[in-house]
């Protein structure tokens, strides 16, 4: 039972995640933060035709990424970047981590980072060791 109920605790603070709000069309004002039938508010006070939204996920890996089996991982895994298997252990939020003293390579370019960094809070390139 307490096994069990630490699972799940462990699962809802490593697994739910900030989920950025994009819309691939064109924006218009909220009225009042009310959108129209067929549309959502996005960025706060726009609203986005409801065919246009989308979410992506703030989650990351900083270890060997795997391909999704038909949308699933194994024990221990979770799913990153949409379609990709990581170990629980290696995914960290990209809105929260911070990156210890030394660590920081620079700002990561269009959310992209060289090779062995990985972006951090603030939009920085960290080495994965200096990651927490």
């Amino acid at each position: 039972m307490i096994k069990s109920l630490l699972t799940i605790l462990v699962l809802s603070v490593c697994c739910s995640d900030a989920v950025y709000q994009f819309c691939r069309g064109a924006t218009t004002s909220a009225a009042n933060g009310v959108c129209p039938y067929g549309s959502v508010v996005v960025y706060g006070n726009q609203c986005c035709a409801t065919k246009d939204y989308y979410e992506v996920s703030s989650l990351a890996c900083k270890g060997d990424v795997k391909p999704a089996n038909y949308g699933g991982c194994l024990n221990g895994q979770s799913i990153v970047y949409e379609h990709c298997c990581c170990d629980n252990k290696d995914i960290y939020d990209t809105t929260t981590a911070s990156c210890r003293a030394g660590g920081v390579l620079g700002v990561a370019v269009n959310g992209v980072c060289g090779t062995n960094y990985y972006v951090t809070k603030g939009n920085l390139c960290c080495r994965k060791e200096d990651i927490y």
